[in-house]
């Protein structure tokens, strides 16, 4: 009797993995967020995790791991198990720009296997409403003049965005960096600084009350809800334009069929009414891409902004 006990035990050890694979997902998954709860990636996130759940007849939870712009977050996500329990909501931020501010990260085109875009959000340069500039070409024609602008951080996508357009246009743009949104947010309606740099969710309901000015956004076509608020195609300025997006990615290694299961869930979920309802309220824009096509999208996104670090001298060790 203990032999055959110990045989069935042997089979059942050695049939389990092949197992775990075929019944994929057969217990909790966790998403990673490397931002704090309330904020759109964290949004996106939690509206994901609830649909596939739905789907996947299992529980999944977000887990936000915070700090130094998503670096935390992103390197622990990057180490994670690649075994289809592990997930991450990543953003142009941590997937294109971190990989350059911070030298010692893993490179993170390399460390993930991109599953699909989840949304994006258009990026707004708004001034205080007493400062007289009204556009990006009233930027770039004050090169003398110093016009300060304040972000969440330094190597944020926002951040870029200012050096895109002070190495475009020559404008004199000096960076101010805050630890948060919303103090940088204060000090430009109070007019102690010229300039924000932010997605527009953030800062929507200040430009309707006239609180803030914006000079232009980086969405290909104006805006139903802005019909007023310029873009920079249309001001001559294509290539500043700058899309802050999120996607869901999975630790490399993580199994083709998982990440492709994953992708076939995606892509119905973004499509949804359920999610649709929650997300374009809040001004954030569904959307999906197919594996390989996210996966050149990250690439070339990356390609594009290191240049821009590095001209900007831009590192954080």
């Amino acid at each position: 009797m203990p032999r055959l006990i110990l045989a069935t035990l042997l089979i059942l050890g050695l049939m389990s993995p092949i197992a775990a694979q075929e019944t994929w997902p057969a217990h909790t998954i966790t998403i990673i967020c490397p931002y704090p709860a309330g904020v759109i990636p964290d949004t996106i996130a939690r509206t994901l995790a609830a649909e596939l759940s739905l789907r996947f007849k299992q529980p999944i939870i977000v887990e936000n791991r915070i700090g130094a712009g998503g670096e935390i977050g992103t390197e622990y996500a990057a180490h994670g198990r690649n075994d289809g329990y592990t997930l991450f909501v990543g953003s142009f931020d941590t997937q294109a720009i971190l990989g350059y501010v911070y030298k010692e990260m893993p490179n993170p085109v390399t460390a993930f296997a991109p599953i699909s875009l989840l949304g994006r959000i258009y990026n707004v340069v708004a001034a205080t409403p007493t400062l007289d500039i009204n556009s990006i070409a009233d930027l770039a024609s004050n090169k003398d003049r110093a016009i300060t602008y304040a972000t969440p951080g330094v190597g944020t996508s926002f951040h870029l965005l200012g050096e895109m357009i002070r190495q475009r246009t020559g404008a004199n743009l000096v960076h101010v960096p805050y630890r948060n949104s919303a103090d940088g947010i204060t000090d430009v309606m109070m007019g102690r600084v010229d300039l924000t740099i932010l997605g527009l969710p953030l800062i929507a309901s200040l430009i309707k009350d006239k609180k803030l000015k914006a000079l232009g956004n980086s969405a290909p076509h104006r805006l139903a809800d802005f019909p007023d608020m310029p873009t920079m195609v249309e001001q001559g300025y294509s290539d500043l334009t700058m899309i802050e997006w999120f996607g869901l990615l999975a630790p490399a290694g993580t199994s083709p069929e998982i990440i492709n299961k994953l992708n076939v869930e995606v892509q119905q979920i973004v499509k949804g009414d359920a999610y649709r309802s929650r997300l374009e309220p809040l001004l954030i824009e569904p959307a999906s891409m197919g594996v390989q096509e996210y996966t050149d999208y990250i690439k070339s996104e990356s390609d594009r902004m290191g240049p821009i670090v590095e001209k900007a001298h831009i590192e954080i060790k």
